[in-house]
């Protein structure tokens, strides 16, 4: 089955993204254990990123900056979870 993608061209905000995110999980049937952990990872993620930046300007320089980001800060596994949501978008 093709996976549907979103149009990149359409300038959506990353709280927006995140929210789309949740609510695909919710689809998938994920625990709400899990969709819970993947909030509270957002939590971390707007203490970089502010929320109401569009997501178009969010460039491979900017994740990688964030990766940095997290690994200073974080010791637990929010870092695995941006993966899931970037490689989503």
């Amino acid at each position: 089955m093709k996976k549907l993608r979103m149009d990149r061209t359409t300038s959506i905000t990353l709280e927006e993204g995140c929210q789309l995110y949740l609510n695909d999980c919710r689809q998938r049937n994920l625990r709400e254990a899990t969709i819970n952990h993947y909030r509270q990872s957002y939590l971390q993620m707007f203490k970089a990123f502010d929320p109401q930046m569009p997501l178009n300007e969010i460039t491979i320089q900017t994740y990688n900056e964030y990766v940095i980001f997290l690994k200073k800060r974080l010791t637990n596994d929010i870092l695995p979870f941006s993966k899931l949501y970037f490689a989503f978008l």
